[in-house]
């Protein structure tokens, strides 16, 4: 780069000229501002340095921005490390560095403040505590030298059977999802941090993974306004500025097929590389002036059935500002570049896109890089996982504890002075963890603990000797339907029989009352993490009350 166009460039960054700043900008660095892959591996290594080889994808694709998994991160000073050194690497457009921080069962942050997930924010219904949730994690994540949150989800799980979003989102109510999500992107913008709010149109109501295929959601438009867009289109009223696209077909917004490469067969096209879904409902309809950036590119519904580099082209000419984790991002980067000089794709759509990007990052201060790597890291220790955070989590976790089934219709059943109390769990070490995190809390109780694994050794025997019995269950990542919902059948019934006291502690998706039946006890805690599991023990030890109101239906 010569020296007049570096001074121009630098002229155009201060005085915030995007125009200008593009014209001199070549067709590489354009469509590089719209990559986005990650980084998990280079050379069969996982990356968490800025090595030679990642130097160069940088530079060979001009690259606007990565996401960040937890393969790429070690502990805090590395990563904060790690994304100092990928901006000192960018040169003078900074990066936008993104990571799934959602909270519950999606978090990277090791030692970070990981916090109950959604779900538990759905059962507390307090706007106050989404939004704390959402400045505290926007707080860790800045401190770490990340910009973007791909978070919150505001689908709205009013399906069981679905498979992949469950206890990620607030609940089945769109209210609700809409006051939590509203309040969760006030938090994140406080502190400085985009919240990339997930997956429009929507991807609650759906029975297919799309990471494993292509959900296809068959609701009339009139559904649709009232149920899965009410947040997208209340976020967007309330300025969000990064919208995530779901690699999901609804045909009733476009009905558009083409030919699989999978197998021949006839697939519709799914939101991400749907012209309509993007321009036609987002941006015109509704009217969405920010950025969109599609879903994973690696995810099969994309993946298998339309040919990577066809979808990327496709997808920015739909409406798609930036793609996310191209299978393969030296190709996406020169697919568009070809497509852009050939006049496929004409410049003033890549124009409008980069002028979007360019805009958003000068908004959050990424071009403002006053803080050396020393300062960084004398912050961090007072930030990550602090007190403060800590007894928001805990909050959020006590009042999601949500009774599911009770004999008195009040409280589930007690644990009481000198119990044997058998735990069981589907996993050695769930059970492991419930058994010292209830040790901890019933230090004055004189308790007789023992843990056995579901379908695993003299279950049966340990359970009839048992004065209390707690048996987790954790659904999720699977249709509820389903589940194996015998094994837990068979021991309920056989405690009824006996009298057993007992509290069958759901961990996962809430929704065993569905298919369980005479269940006498029950809690919903709706996370396996520590703070959802130690909030529900509290409860059963008569520490604390169960006050969280279920946030999804049970039919």
């Amino acid at each position: 780069m010569s020296r007049v166009i570096r001074f121009e460039r630098q002229a155009a960054i201060l005085s915030e000229d995007w125009d200008k700043l593009i014209s001199y900008m070549t067709v590489s660095e354009q469509v590089g501002q719209m990559l986005m892959p990650d980084i998990r591996q280079w050379n069969g290594k996982v990356t968490t340095t800025v090595h030679d080889g990642l130097k160069d994808i940088i530079h060979d694709q001009d690259l606007g921005g990565l996401i960040l998994f937890d393969k790429n991160i070690v502990d805090t000073r590395q990563v904060t490390t790690f994304t100092h050194t990928l901006q000192t690497e960018a040169g003078d457009i900074p990066m936008f560095l993104g990571i799934d921080q959602e909270g519950g069962v999606i978090k990277r942050i090791p030692g970070g403040t990981n916090l109950p997930g959604q779900m538990a924010l759905g059962a507390t219904g307090d706007t106050t505590l989404a939004e704390a949730a959402g400045k505290l994690t926007g707080e860790e994540l800045n401190a770490l030298g990340l910009n973007i949150n791909f978070a919150p989800v505001l689908d709205i799980n009013s399906n069981p059977d679905n498979p992949i979003i469950g206890m990620r989102s607030f609940g089945s109510n769109a209210d609700l999802v809409t006051r939590l999500g509203l309040a969760t992107i006030k938090g994140l913008r406080q502190s400085n941090v985009i919240a990339a709010v997930k997956h429009f149109p929507g991807h609650g109501d759906t029975m297919v993974d799309s990471h494993l295929g292509m959900p296809v959601l068959t609701h009339d438009l009139q559904r649709l306004n009232s149920v899965e867009l009410k947040p997208f289109r209340a976020a967007i009223e309330n300025g969000v500025e990064m919208i995530m696209t779901a690699h999901i077909a609804f045909p009733a917004i476009d009905n558009e097929h083409v030919t699989s490469l999978k197998d021949g067969s006839s697939v519709p096209i799914p939101a991400t590389l749907s012209h309509k879904v993007l321009n036609g409902l987002l941006r015109e309809e509704m009217g969405y002036e920010g950025l969109i950036i599609s879903d994973a590119f690696t995810m099969k519904a994309i993946a298998e059935h339309f040919g990577e580099n066809k979808a990327v082209e496709r997808a920015v000419s739909a409406g798609v500002d930036i793609i996310l984790m191209p299978k393969d991002s030296a190709a996406a980067h020169q697919t568009l570049v070809n497509a852009v000089k050939s006049g496929k794709i004409p410049d003033e759509t890549i124009h409008a896109s980069v002028k979007r990007i360019l805009e958003l990052k000068a908004k959050y201060g990424l071009f403002e890089r006053s803080q050396t790597l020393a300062q960084k890291l004398t912050e961090i220790n007072g930030i990550i996982g602090s007190k403060q955070h800590r007894a928001v989590e805990q909050e959020i976790a006590e009042r999601a504890v949500t009774v599911l089934a009770s004999r008195e219709g009040v409280l589930p059943d007690q644990i009481q002075q000198g119990d044997r109390v058998v735990i069981l769990a589907a996993e050695e070490e769930q059970a492991k963890q419930i058994e010292k995190q209830l040790k901890l809390a019933s230090k004055s109780l004189s308790l007789k603990t023992e843990i056995s694994v579901i379908g695993q050794g003299k279950t049966n025997e340990a359970v009839a000797k048992a004065d209390y019995v707690i048996l987790a269950s954790y659904q999720f990542r699977n249709v509820a339907s389903q589940f194996g919902w015998n094994a837990y059948q068979t021991l309920i019934d056989a405690m009824n029989s006996r009298n057993q006291r007992y509290t069958l502690l759901s961990l996962g998706n809430p929704y065993e009352m569905i298919y369980l039946q005479n269940v006498r006890s029950a809690l919903a805690v709706y996370g396996k993490q520590e703070p959802n599991t130690t909030a529900g023990i509290n409860v059963l030890v008569g520490k604390k009350e169960a006050g969280g109101i279920l946030p999804v239906k049970m039919e």
